[in-house]
């Protein structure tokens, strides 16, 4: 089962998945969009977990409050991706491509952070927060 507590907006053309802080809506394209269902689902956890970075949620947004936005937008993006990742593995969803993609994104964002250490981390704990909120595990 999962948590999310987001309005889901599936939309035929194919755009980017993006998750809509002012409406608490999640944007994302049909899964005939993607070549493979693990593909779907885990932009879809991705912008879940944006969506857990709200105040009523997990409330990583004060944690953001002592960051530069350039920090922010790179921590927030690695946490989107190990918390989907963790996702998809809870679920059975196991496709090796899928996670070689995460992976990917992962190595890109932590360039990113140019080795800060620190923010790696706080990415890697706010993964497990989000992942654990979603999957209904969440208790602070």
């Amino acid at each position: 089962t999962i948590n999310s507590g987001v309005n889901l907006d599936q939309k035929p053309d194919c755009p980017q998945p993006a998750y809509d802080a002012a409406t608490d809506t999640v944007e994302m394209p049909e899964k005939a969009c993607f070549a493979y269902e693990e593909d779907y689902y885990a932009a879809l956890m991705a912008q879940f977990v944006h969506s857990t970075a709200s105040e009523e949620r997990c409330n990583r947004k004060r944690e953001y409050q002592r960051l530069q936005e350039a920090d922010m937008t790179v921590k927030e993006e690695l946490t989107a991706e190990i918390a989907s990742s963790m996702i998809l593995m809870v679920a059975g969803m196991k496709r090796r491509e899928t996670h070689e993609q995460i992976a990917a994104e992962c190595q890109k964002w932590i360039r990113e952070m140019e080795n800060d250490y620190r923010l790696m981390v706080n990415a890697a704990s706010g993964a497990e927060k989000a992942a654990k909120y979603i999957l209904g595990e969440f208790a602070e």
